[in-house]
This record gives C-alpha cells, sequence and structure tokens, in this order.
C-alpha cells in the first residue's frame, strides 16, 4: 500500500478515484497483464494468478 501511495498521493482503497487517475495507461497495463497469462495461470506455483484482466476488459466493454 505504502508504495501505491508514493504513486498516487491521497490514494485511499475504496476511495473510488484511483481509475480516473491512471485509466491512461489502461492499455498498457492490459497488454502486460495478457503477457503475463502466457506465463502463468492458476495452476502455476508459486506465482500468484488473476484473471483481473479478464473482468477489467469486460467492464470497459460493458461501459461502453
Amino acid at each position: 500500500m505504502g508504495r501505491l501511495k508514493l504513486h498516487i498521493p491521497g490514494y485511499e482503497k475504496g476511495a473510488g478515484s484511483a481509475f480516473a487517475y491512471t485509466c491512461h495507461r489502461l492499455d498498457i497495463a492490459t497488454q502486460r497483464a495478457n503477457a503475463l497469462a502466457t506465463r502463468f495461470n492458476a495452476k502455476t506455483d508459486p506465482e500468484p494468478y488473476t484473471a483481473i484482466v479478464d473482468l477489467v476488459t469486460l467492464l470497459i466493454r460493458l461501459r461502453g
């Protein structure tokens, strides 16, 4: 959390302002997440895995 607050001054979890602050980097973040998904999956140990990129992509599409 401390590292995040260095990049987003005043960040508080659940405040709702993080997306507005970071949305201009969504394309590169999506590319990086998809690249990691080609190397790791839910069964790959010990690396953590999340498919949050799929959820974010879906939500962006639904938002229009």
